[in-house]
């Protein structure tokens, strides 16, 4: 099934369950009396019970039916049915080992809890039962919790069948939601489940042209590598944006298209999720990134430690003592977590539940239990995703302590080797007190006594010793301090290489400036560093929120697992500061990031300032409601000074967001880059350094300047004789740039080459080009490319016939995405990139008109109707008795064997299995297209062995006779980009097919045709 045909509604945030009621049936209240008399004829059975419910994720099936099924759940006798259903499909999908398991769920089974809400004599549907009564039965049963954060429960309104699709709503604040789906197939009650307890919103596209929805964790709105919130699942080499095609298939990337936007917002895969990504309904597994959310999600609701024992944490003993200590807790199947025993912060035992512990030589221990799930799900990458861990800490206090041994001290040290290096230095501790051996554990994850080979940094030490005292020690190597040592090598002399700079200026506020650098002379190869051209930052600093200074009037620290310390600062809608002591090891720019969950719906701005001294540009927060579903980071790259400096967010007008904590590196290093070319540059000047084989050195430096961006249109083409094209009347003062794409519409990850310069192109084939302006004096290239197609003059047919000159009666069906209104008249203004809610029929014999994504400048300077991704469309009225279709259009690899533009069509121009072998497949086709005749850029094929050309072309099929089946609705999984697409009735002459194609052809696949070898 498509994901066009599944209506999922998921309500975000604290809400009110919204399904919309038919309108005989008004909406009713309930009063308290009818909602307990329903559920004192109801039965609540337990079937999978794992826990206390006040400590796990409950779903709650509850029976319903409609006069549509065969075998409604609305008699005593189904109940055995209805039971048999819950364990077939969510119990099974729970249930680890089972082949119906559906990871990470199944991994997680101890943490939910299932029961069945069997309503013997239950109403029609929505004929004397609602949402509203399901919500009062739930709120009867479940509500309140006995915690703050632990618990959940989601009823789930299931009738008895396998197809349809469903709604879902949730209060995350109070920790329930309610789902009713048209159907007990394990994805669509998973789906709608995901939506509620694990808070993942759909992946999906919609007719919508856009939502106020807010990135939730499986989507996002930003694509570049370092700023993606899923990054550590994506490889290396997979492109960002990640293009929609059948090699990324199997890859996480950043796919655009999600939670009901078409454009602009990202998901990780391609297809193959529960939560619609690219398809709904081709799988019923989740995606990387959503197992992920399960992981930790299901921590954030279950504490996952049943009992403990001693259950008094704070213990007394007089003198030496052996204790018992044990931890009774829930694991996932099969058992990630790793049990750690933690004495005075010292581990000294691993993966045991039990433990026995000797005290007495000291006064006081601290001992701890620390449960981390460190599952393959989970790839940590804070603030998006860490480890759950839970802790429980016994403190001892002992008032005879054995030991006389006296306070244990540690201070730090710092010695260079070797003044010529940075990274040569020696921090040796000083121990008095306690009793040896001792064990040390430095920031760094080292555990020798002396930590060697330190550069510029900040280091701390905690030395425990043998009687489990405990002492810290901190040393920072400032970059000043070595300052004295630097030596300066001697300056080598220019030889003769020469260099030839191309220079692209940075639009404003952009940072999308680029240089690309070319040399001659000397003696290759050559190799390039560029000075100061990427920052490494030293280790983290992270600085909690609970420990900054306040100046504000009320503020909160709350609790939350999935805090970094498991706390964070809300501030209660007040305004005011809340300041940070941070300390570098060296002076430079550094990215302050502060990690927060934003608390308004549209957003909010909080100004930063370093050392009292405003910054001018505000620091922006997303609304993310992190409780719940997941923290957020807001970056702002600011100069610090070596030492401390003082750090405060202040108010603008907004509350603060809640606050996690922030991080700062310790330390940056600029480092030289070596490559030719280099893009996504701010202005500014670079300088670099060039190397050739001989050891010869020529140094440089480029500007990039900064510079209003600026369009170029009418260009006009002409032939400077059969081979090569020229500008006609060129623009002095600029060079002009010609492409085989067209500017793209994000940041790139690779300079791009133009593949020829000049006012003249002579191009090798032919196909589609592009062509931008640069200007000269200010480095300045046009932000946009003017497409045009080059065709071949051999294609070329003296007779061109436009479609509107066949009588109109024959022509059924008629789009064109030059045409978007349909008013048989270009468009003189096109659409911008997205979605269009009706591209409508131009043939003016009917109503109809489509939903598509349209795509600007695709084909010979004219946009297109991408179908990937679009929510299914059906046409007012049906078309039929149909004999000839012409289709203008690429076929993708993402489209579905069998598949085409109408769901009918499908037996009848279906795409092949293999589209490098044919066009479609004989086994599947119709014999009216088996008998008839197909023609592909206006040369007659076999359509079973010629492969599909994967690129815009003309396809006219001519079937045997008149087909007599209707079409209206289109195949959602035909994911093809489509120029121009005709329905007639009859059968054309040869004259007329060869005149429409060749109009065709120089619509859409030439501006200019030339000789081609």
């Amino acid at each position: 099934m498509s994901k066009r045909f599944v209506v999922c509604f998921l309500f975000l945030g604290i809400v009110s369950l919204m399904f919309s009621q038919n309108r005989k049936y008004p909406k009713k209240i309930w009063s308290e009396k009818e909602i307990d008399a329903l559920i004192e004829k109801s039965e609540l059975i337990p079937i999978q019970i794992t826990g206390d419910k006040d400590n796990r994720i409950n779903v709650v099936i509850m029976n319903q039916w409609t006069s549509s099924e065969s075998e409604p759940y609305n008699s005593p006798a189904m109940r055995d049915e209805f039971i048999k259903d819950i364990n077939n499909s969510l119990v099974a999908a729970l249930t680890y080992g089972d082949e119906r398991a559906k990871t990470a769920y199944a991994n997680y089974k101890e943490f939910f809890n299932v029961y069945g809400l069997w309503v013997p004599d239950v109403p029609e549907w929505k004929k004397g039962i609602d949402v509203q009564a399901v919500d009062a039965i739930r709120d009867k049963l479940f509500l309140p919790w006995k915690d703050e954060h632990k618990g959940w429960v989601t009823f789930l309104v299931m009738p008895n069948r396998d197809k349809g699709g469903g709604g879902a709503a949730r209060n995350l604040e109070k920790r329930y939601g309610t789902a009713v789906i048209a159907g007990n197939g394990i994805g669509k009650m998973l789906h709608e489940i995901s939506h509620t307890c694990m808070s993942l919103g759909d992946e999906y596209t919609a007719v919508a042209t856009g939502t106020s929805a807010f990135p939730t964790y499986a989507s996002d709105i930003e694509h570049e590598r370092d700023k993606i919130k899923w990054k550590k699942w994506i490889e290396p080499t997979t492109p960002l944006p990640t293009p929609y095609e059948q090699e990324y298939l199997d890859k996480v990337g950043a796919f655009e298209g999600n939670q009901y936007h078409l454009i602009n917002y990202f998901r990780p895969t391609a297809q193959g999720c529960i939560m619609g990504a690219g398809v709904f309904d081709n799988t019923e597994e989740m995606c990387p990134v959503c197992d992920q959310r399960v992981s930790m999600r299901v921590y954030d609701l279950v504490n996952p430690i049943n009992h403990i024992s001693p259950s008094n944490t704070s213990i007394n003993i007089d003198g030496k003592t052996k204790l018992h200590f044990a931890v009774d807790h829930i694991t996932p199947q099969p058992n990630t977590q790793v049990v750690r025993w933690i004495l005075n912060g010292k581990i000294i035992a691993t993966n045991i539940d039990e433990i026995d512990v000797e005290f007495g030589a000291i006064s006081q221990y601290k001992l701890t239990c620390s449960i981390t799930d460190e599952t393959s799900y989970i790839r940590p990458d804070p603030p998006y995703a860490k480890f759950p861990k839970f802790e429980v800490t016994w403190n001892i206090s002992n008032t005879s302590p054995t030991s006389n041994a006296k306070k244990l001290v540690v201070t730090l040290d710092a010695k260079q080797k070797d003044k010529k290096s940075e990274t040569s230095n020696t921090i040796k501790p000083t121990i008095t007190g306690g009793k040896p051996p001792y064990n040390y554990m430095w920031s760094t994850g080292g555990t020798d006594d002396i930590l060697k080979d330190a550069g510029v940094g900040i280091y701390d030490l905690t030395v425990i010793d043998s009687e489990y005292r405990k002492a810290k020690a901190h040393y920072t190597i400032y970059k000043s301090r070595l300052e004295k040592n630097k030596t300066t090598k001697a300056k080598k002399k220019d030889e003769a290489i020469e260099i030839i700079t191309t220079i692209k200026a940075s639009e404003i506020k952009k940072n999308n400036g680029a240089v690309a650098l070319q040399f001659t002379g000397g003696t290759p190869p050559y190799h390039v560093q560029w000075k100061n051209a990427k920052f490494n930052y030293g280790a983290n600093q992270i600085y909690e929120a609970e420990n900054a200074t306040f100046e504000i009037s009320d503020y909160e620290i709350k609790t939350i697992l999935s805090a970094s310390n498991n706390s964070f600062v809300h501030f209660k809608n007040q305004e005011g500061k809340v300041s940070w002591n941070v300390e570098v090891a060296n002076s430079g720019i550094y990215p302050v990031e502060v990690i927060y969950g934003g608390i308004l719906m549209k957003g909010s701005y909080a100004q930063i300032s370093i050392n009292e001294v405003l910054e001018n540009e505000s620091m922006r927060f997303n609304q993310t409601r992190p409780l719940y579903t997941g923290w957020d980071s807001s970056v702002i790259n600011v100069y610090l000074k070596e030492g401390y400096n003082k750090i405060t967010l202040v108010s603008n007008g907004q509350s603060l967001p809640n606050i996690d904590y922030i991080r700062v590196p310790s330390t940056v290093k600029t480092v030289p880059v070596s490559k030719k070319e280099r893009i996504n540059l701010s202005p500014d000047n670079y300088s670099f350094v060039v190397t050739d084989a001989n050891k010869n050195v020529r140094q440089g430096m480029v500007a990039i300047p900064e510079v209003y961006p600026f369009e170029i249109n009418n260009i006009e083409l002409d032939t400077v004789d059969a081979q090569t094209l020229k500008i006609v009347n060129p623009l002095k003062d600029y060079i002009y740039k010609w492409y085989t794409e067209d500017a793209n519409a994000y940041k790139g990850e690779a300079y791009e080459f133009p593949i020829h310069t000049g006012n003249t192109f002579s191009p090798k084939t032919k196909g589609n080009y592009y062509v931008s302006a640069k200007n000269n004096l200010t480095k300045a290239e046009s932000v946009n490319r003017i497409g045009f197609a080059v065709g071949d003059i051999a294609d070329k047919r003296k007779v061109a016939i436009n479609p509107l000159e066949l009588e109109r009666e024959s022509m059924l069906l008629w789009f064109d995405a030059s045409d978007i209104n349909g008013d048989r008249k270009t468009d003189v203004i096109a659409p911008e990139r997205g979605p269009v809610k009706t591209w409508k029929d131009k043939s003016r014999n009917t109503p109809n008109s489509i939903f598509v994504k349209y795509e600007p400048n695709k084909i010979n300077g004219k946009g297109v109707a991408a179908l990937d991704h679009v929510w299914v469309s059906v046409m007012k009225e049906k078309v039929v008795d149909y004999q000839t279709i012409i289709l203008v259009y690429k076929e993708s690899s993402m489209s579905f064997p069998g598949a085409s533009p109408y769901r009918a069509l499908n037996g009848i121009i279906g795409k092949s299995k293999d589209s490098k072998k044919a066009i479609f497949d004989e086994d599947t086709i119709d014999e009216k297209t088996k008998n008839g005749k197909v023609y592909l850029n206006g040369k007659k094929i076999d359509p079973f062995t010629t492969a599909n050309p994967m690129d815009y072309c003309i396809l006219t099929v001519e079937l045997e006779s008149k087909s007599n089946i209707p079409f209206s609705r289109v195949e959602g999984l035909w994911e093809a980009s489509v120029a121009e697409m005709i329905f007639i009735n009859r059968a054309l002459t040869n004259w007329e097919r060869k005149g429409i194609e060749e109009y065709l052809r120089r619509k859409w696949l030439s501006s200019v045709d030339l000789k081609f070898e």
